[in-house]
């Protein structure tokens, strides 16, 4: 996942945690990226996050079905699954 795309997600997130109700079309217009584009991000947070990301059709916006859901958890424990992979250990140590 690219930093752009990752930086993006986490917007996405901040923007259905605070009850923005996002469509695929305000993800479409601010940030500059195609409708499908916008939709696979939907499914990103979903799919790869576990997201419990629903559309509301009469708020015509995306939300998160479960109250205090948030992405640091799922994020940090994937970092700390990669890191403790074989892959993980072939990466360079920073700071140390």
């Amino acid at each position: 996942m690219r930093p752009k795309q990752l930086e993006r997600l986490m917007c996405e997130h901040i923007l259905i945690r605070d009850a923005h109700y996002p469509s695929s079309q305000t993800i479409h217009k601010y940030f500059n990226v195609s409708p499908r584009t916008a939709l696979r991000d939907i499914g990103i947070l979903r799919n790869v996050f576990k997201a419990p990301v629903e559309y509301d059709y009469t708020r015509r916006g995306f939300y998160y079905t479960k109250e205090g859901w948030n992405i640091s958890n799922v994020a940090d424990s994937r970092v700390n699954l990669l890191l403790s992979s074989p892959i993980g250990e072939n990466l360079p140590s920073f700071g140390k």
